[in-house]
């Protein structure tokens, strides 16, 4: 009991680094010591946060399904705080005033990025710490935050960055007061303010790490959000307004704030709250001392194992393929099914968008392979995975061979399209591949990108527009009772 409720443990000294070899077994998963004091596979970061907390009077909480309860304004969580949000908004008790979770979440806005970045995916893991009521605020968040990276994770002090709002001297005095950074090292950025234009909004801090003046632009003095040397990887939002009407302009200086204040478009909360968002795969990635996600003993191997099933390997493809896998693998274990609509028709795109990757690269194993695999890496933290594992395995297979039914007819109908040499595909061609063929516009784009060929997207809209009218007109009319 006290290891939860009495004094914080201190770790013991930083080892010496380990040898090359070695972290490369330990970032794909081999057993060691949980109680190692410098933790390496993403397995291991998960448990070092939430014992974090956990001994620093937390109650941890299980993941929430990717299927939002009671909220039908979003199809999927894609953040940590999103299932905790009757707390903030004070429509129900929260368990405990401090809470911590590892969080399922899936976005699917930057699609299009995803294997081309070093930090872009559909799926991925949001460790937070949240005081919905207010238990504590900046004064502790901050602390708490730079003990768990400094010891908890061993990251050196040199490798850091902290970036604040320009408004919020509080922070930049307990950054600078409270823990062991440099002055220098924390810099003023207007994008650290969160906000969706009315309710709880205001400053955040994000910690970066320092990837090595060689990874941008080389400059001494950049700093970070510059270029590619420093990632974001911890995200302290601190919310101590209540926006009450429009800012006379964009909340990106301290005079824009102190201007909002004094209107009352600004009004100070009662109870400010803290919501943090540590994704796993970029601590991952950083801590494992890789250089992308892809990296990380969390994605490597699945993108391994299609790589070894390739018969012209393409790395795009392989991290397209391992991300979607993953998703799809999660998504189907939280009771979504493939559909034309809503949640089904995310999990389908993703299906169908990684089995077109699979056969540009010649993919000879199954992607219910991948997803057995993904089963295997995540089934001890989730164990839903391991429950429904047949039922995953099943789906996926009957929707891939779904589509390759109709993907050979439909990839012969774009070839007789493209082989009119336009350098655009009509709207009506890109209808017609997607009801006649089962693509989804974004296939159709991704195909046609290919060959240098645009996609009349806003044509298509129109047709699809055109559908839905005829549809209605042919909905029989209820006679009058």
């Amino acid at each position: 009991m006290d290891r939860v409720l009495g004094k914080p443990r201190r770790p013991p000294p930083r080892p010496p680094s380990l040898r090359a070899g070695l972290q490369r077994r330990l970032a794909h998963g081999e057993a060691r010591p949980l109680n190692s004091p410098y933790p390496v596979t993403g397995n291991e970061i998960r448990t070092r946060f939430l014992e974090h907390f956990a001994s620093r009077e937390h109650l941890v909480l299980p993941s929430a399904p990717l299927v939002p309860h009671g909220d039908p304004s979003t199809l999927f969580i894609s953040a940590g705080m999103q299932p905790l949000q009757p707390y903030y908004l004070g429509l129900s008790k929260p368990p405990a005033p401090r809470l911590a979770s590892a969080q399922k979440c899936l976005r699917t806005v930057d699609i299009e990025e995803v294997g081309k970045t070093d930090r872009h995916n559909t799926f991925f893991e949001m460790l937070g710490n949240f005081t919905p009521t207010g238990d504590y605020f900046k004064e502790t968040a901050i602390p708490l935050a730079w003990e768990l990276v400094t010891q908890g994770f061993h990251m050196p002090v040199d490798r850091l960055r902290v970036t604040v709002h320009p408004s919020d001297d509080q922070a930049f005095e307990i950054w600078t007061s409270k823990t062991d950074i440099a002055a220098q090292h924390v810099t003023r950025l207007g994008d650290n303010w969160w906000g969706l234009g009315r309710g709880p909004c205001g400053p955040d801090s994000e910690i970066w790490w320092d990837r090595g003046r060689e990874a941008g632009c080389g400059q001494p003095d950049c700093y970070p959000d510059h270029c590619a040397r420093f990632t974001e990887f911890w995200n302290l939002v601190l919310p101590e307004y209540d926006q009450r009407a429009d800012l006379s302009s964009p909340p990106t200086t301290a005079e824009a704030i102190q201007r909002g204040v004094k209107d009352g478009a600004l009004v100070r909360l009662a109870k400010p709250a803290v919501d943090t968002g540590m994704g796993l795969e970029r601590i991952s990635f950083i801590l494992q001392g890789k250089n992308n996600i892809f990296e990380s003993d969390v994605l490597a191997p699945l993108v391994e194992f299609f790589h070894e099933h390739s018969r012209k390997p393409t790395q795009l493809s392989e991290r397209i393929i391992a991300d979607h896998v993953r998703a799809v693998t999660f998504c189907i274990a939280d009771g979504v099914v493939p559909s034309n609509e809503g949640r089904g028709y995310v999990l389908r795109r993703l299906l169908r968008r990684a089995a077109l990757h699979g056969r540009n690269i010649g993919l000879s194993a199954k992607l219910s392979a991948g997803a057995e695999r993904t089963v295997a890496m995540f089934k001890d933290h989730y164990p839903e995975l391991r429950d429904r594992q047949r039922l995953i395995i099943e789906t996926v297979d009957t929707e891939v061979e779904r589509f390759a039914r109709t993907l050979e007819q439909g990839m012969e109908q774009f070839e007789k399209v493209a082989s009119r040499g336009a350098k655009t595909l009509s709207g009506e061609d890109a209808f017609r591949l997607h009801d006649s063929f089962g693509f989804p516009v974004e296939l159709t784009r991704e195909v046609a990108t290919e060959r240098g060929i645009a996609v009349d997207e806003e044509g298509f809209r129109a047709e699809m527009e055109s559908q839905r009218q005829r549809s209605r007109r042919n909905v029989p009319q209820r006679a009058d009772v």
